[in-house]
């Protein structure tokens, strides 16, 4: 696959992410992408994530305390890395933005980590702690590109997408 960024220079990527295209530098052969070639865009940027950079990013944040990966999910516009430290229970989050989807990961990355310490100091409203967050990240295997990241106390609940379907059914028997 072969990528154009705005200076029509081509980018290749051979089994690894094309790492200097982002979302905003992509010129798609189709505009807008059908849904099938964003989800593939998507996926083969998270599975050019390396996951032993992912615990030593994790590590370097708590002291250099080794850790593992002990879950991973997606939603719309992050990549989230679950990672437990030895036999402590507590657990954090490493948020990865999705670079094909978002324009600017760096500043989504900051407003969130803003908006978090806000809601902490104005509220009552349980809100994890925010350990890291920084434009540097190396997670993807012999190159350097810097990705946007932020690191979190992981903190269990309910997924929002359970409201979204109650609500739907309260709506359907009103």
């Amino acid at each position: 696959m072969s990528l154009y960024s705005n200076d029509d220079e081509l980018i290749t990527s051979g089994s690894h992410y094309a790492t200097s295209a982002r979302a905003s530098d992509i010129m798609m052969d189709r505009y807008p992408p059908t849904g099938e070639q964003l989800e593939e865009r998507i996926v083969e940027f998270i599975d050019s994530i390396v996951e032993s950079a992912v615990c030593r990013l994790a590590s370097k944040y708590n002291g250099q305390k080794p850790c593992s990966i002990v879950g991973s999910s997606r939603g719309s516009f992050n990549v989230c890395f679950f990672v437990q430290f030895g036999e402590e229970t507590a657990q954090w989050v490493v948020r990865v933005p999705l670079e094909p989807v978002v324009i600017n990961p760096w500043a989504k990355v900051q407003s969130e980590a803003a908006t978090m310490s806000y809601i902490k100091k104005k509220t009552t409203i349980p809100i994890p702690a925010v350990h890291a967050y920084v434009n540097d990240a190396k997670l993807f295997q012999g190159e350097f590109k810097p990705l946007a990241f932020l690191i979190c106390d992981f903190i269990p609940g309910q997924s929002l997408a359970i409201w979204v379907r109650i609500s739907c059914r309260w709506l359907a028997d009103a």
